[in-house]
């Protein structure tokens, strides 16, 4: 079939137009796919959840009688970088009853290992002196 020559304009009218319109849309009002939108609110829970966690982590820690020397076996993980590996084995990660996928539970046991080698002391011990 042969399309009129005085039709292609129009017609490559109408591709422009309907880009510019994606363009539109997605870079002016923030319209995203449902895939992108589904991606974003996952990675945005997540964080909530990594956010909430996190501190009752390290509580959990800090509370346990033998937390010095925890946290040196976890110093020693971190040099073998499975500092995630320890926290989720040592069970400071979930709530009790509570069941994490293993990317969140690895989230939230990363951002805990991070706070937990920041800490300067743990019940009065100076971590600093520590080898």
């Amino acid at each position: 079939m042969k399309i009129p020559l005085w039709v292609q304009p129009g017609l490559w009218g109408v591709v422009i137009g309907a880009l510019v319109w994606w363009a539109v849309l997605a870079w002016g009002f923030g319209w995203v796919s449902a895939g992108a939108a589904q991606q974003t609110a996952d990675n945005q829970s997540q964080a909530a959840v990594v956010a909430s966690l996190s501190p009752y982590c390290v509580s959990r820690f800090e509370q346990q009688a033998n937390a010095v020397t925890s946290w040196q076996a976890l110093k020693k993980a971190a040099n073998d970088y499975n500092q995630d590996d320890y926290i989720k084995k040592g069970g400071w990660v979930e709530l009790p009853g509570q069941k994490l996928g293993d990317g969140t539970a690895s989230a939230v046991a990363d951002d805990c290992a991070t706070k937990l080698l920041a800490l300067k002391q743990i019940n009065g011990v100076k971590l600093s002196s520590l080898k």
